[in-house]
């Protein structure tokens, strides 16, 4: 059984630690133009339980990067799950106990979430918008991307990026050549990399974030240029 980790809301970001699923598309409706919008669509959906909206309002492949570091996923079920996205019935659950857990370890609700300000970061050709949210006492940041099909979604890796870096590193590491590792290897290159430099620039002093994004940088970039010499040969 996967496991669902506790949400806690902190002066330095919005933690979310996940349990997982497999099958949920994308695209339950046009996505709000502005970060702002999609944030509170988020807040709105988890509070309410709507895991159509809340799926459509998060990146997926981030959110499923996560669910897999937590649960220790080995590559064919995390490459399973990109493809397939995650399962209605899970999704459901999981956003309940997502809303649950941050009203129990906050002491707080979702719906008193106030959504500020928000910055524009461009991190490899890909927008990024790092989003002032407000609690009680605590001021944190979420982190929302931007892609030209969907618009913006919520970016969980980005989020929670420092946390998740070694991790990240590590299962590129060990991921076995074939279809699912280089699926796997697609995610981390495409969504993993710009999602933990989109949170290195809001923590600019983090020297081990910094060295986990370049380690990992070399990793895939070893594993393509492995790749293309096996093709060529």
């Amino acid at each position: 059984r996967f496991r669902r980790r506790r949400l806690s809301f902190s002066p330095s970001l919005l933690r979310v630690a996940t349990g997982c699923g497999g099958g949920y598309s994308e695209g339950h409706k046009t996505l709000p133009r502005f970060p702002r919008g999609v944030l509170n669509e988020w807040l709105i959906g988890v509070s309410a339980v709507d895991a159509a909206a809340v799926t459509t309002a998060v990146y997926q492949e981030s959110l499923i990067l996560v669910i897999a570091i937590e649960n220790g996923l080995d590559a064919p079920q995390t490459a399973t799950m990109l493809e397939d996205g995650l399962d209605p019935a899970f999704a459901a659950s999981y956003w309940q106990s997502f809303r649950d857990e941050f009203s129990q370890f906050s002491g707080g609700s979702l719906e008193t979430l106030e959504v500020g300000r928000y910055e524009i970061l461009a991190v490899d050709d890909i927008a990024f918008a790092a989003v002032e949210v407000s609690g009680r006492e605590d001021r944190s940041e979420v982190m929302t991307r931007s892609a030209d099909s969907v618009g913006w979604q919520v970016d969980m890796l980005a989020t929670v990026g420092p946390a998740f870096a070694a991790q990240l590193r590590r299962l590129a590491e060990e991921l076995p050549p074939g279809v699912a590792g280089d699926r796997v290897r697609e995610a981390l290159r495409v969504s993993a990399l710009p999602a933990l430099r989109a949170a290195a620039t809001r923590d600019p002093g983090n020297r081990i974030l910094t060295a986990d994004i370049e380690r990992l940088q070399v990793i895939l970039d070893q594993a393509a240029a492995t790749s293309t010499s096996t093709t060529e040969g």
